[in-house]
């Protein structure tokens, strides 16, 4: 699912790209809070002007405010906003499943902590790997 949410982002980038939106060399993570809320007003509005970007920028970001506005000044059509929209809408599914798996994982787990802590104390090896070989080995 993580490879599916990056290949959905680098179509969403590729769009704007195409569409001379040039988020991504002012902005570090175009698909942090601040740039998904621009990236949903985008969606729902189809163009973002200087005071939206700064209702929807963090106030870290404020004094690239400007720079933001001026990377959006592009043109996009119906079918390109069509694009990033249902790309953004897989985006979201494809999260929001991620969580519910993490948390049935994490229901399914509750009876088996100290197990858990001793496969967190293997260095170099992270949580989801020691999970899933924890519940893929054989029942006893």
């Amino acid at each position: 699912m993580i490879n599916n949410i990056t290949a959905e982002k680098n179509r969403i980038q590729k769009v704007l790209e195409a569409s001379n939106i040039k988020l991504a060399t002012v902005i570090s993570d175009v698909f942090g809070a601040s740039g998904r809320r621009l990236l949903e007003h985008l969606i729902s509005e189809g163009y973002i002007d200087e005071a939206d970007v700064g209702q929807k920028i963090h106030k870290r970001m404020a004094h690239k405010k400007k720079q933001i506005t001026d990377s959006l000044f592009g043109t996009l059509n119906d079918h390109q906003l069509f694009l990033i929209k249902h790309s953004w809408e897989h985006i979201v599914y494809l999260e929001k499943s991620i969580r519910e798996i993490d948390e049935r994982m994490d229901q399914i787990l509750i009876n088996y902590q100290e197990e858990i802590e001793l496969l967190d104390s293997i260095p170099g090896i992270n949580r989801e790997i020691k999970l899933l070989s924890y519940l893929t080995k054989p029942c006893e």
